[in-house]
């Protein structure tokens, strides 16, 4: 063993040090995928369930992330109240937490 001169204290500082280096390192290489706040994610983001007709009209620059199931489109929103007014054939449901995450994740970005 390469640091058996080591005294145990001396080998716990390295290994904490080289443990938190690591983290470090590792959390240079995440991306982050949105800063909000929890209430403006809950209570101002919206998911418009639509067909691809209603689709194709979308205002793309409202568009923060879209996903095609097999029956509908599911387009994440930051203004739901906003697509409420603009769209009103459209369904625009409340968003979860799980359902922007899934869209951000497993969904297109729009650009």
């Amino acid at each position: 063993m390469p640091f058996k001169s080591l005294s145990d204290n001396t080998f716990r500082i390295l290994t904490t040090f080289l443990a938190l280096l690591t983290i470090r390192f590792s959390l240079k290489l995440v991306k982050v995928l949105f800063c909000k706040t929890k209430d403006e994610l809950r209570y101002n983001y919206g998911i418009i369930r639509c067909g691809a007709a209603l689709f194709d009209q979308l205002d793309k620059a409202e568009i923060l992330a879209y996903r095609k199931d097999d029956y509908q489109w599911n387009v994440l929103v930051a203004d739901k109240e906003k697509a409420r007014r603009k769209y009103k054939n459209a369904v625009v449901d409340d968003a979860t937490i799980d359902d922007i995450l899934l869209l951000y994740v497993k969904g297109e970005q729009a650009k």
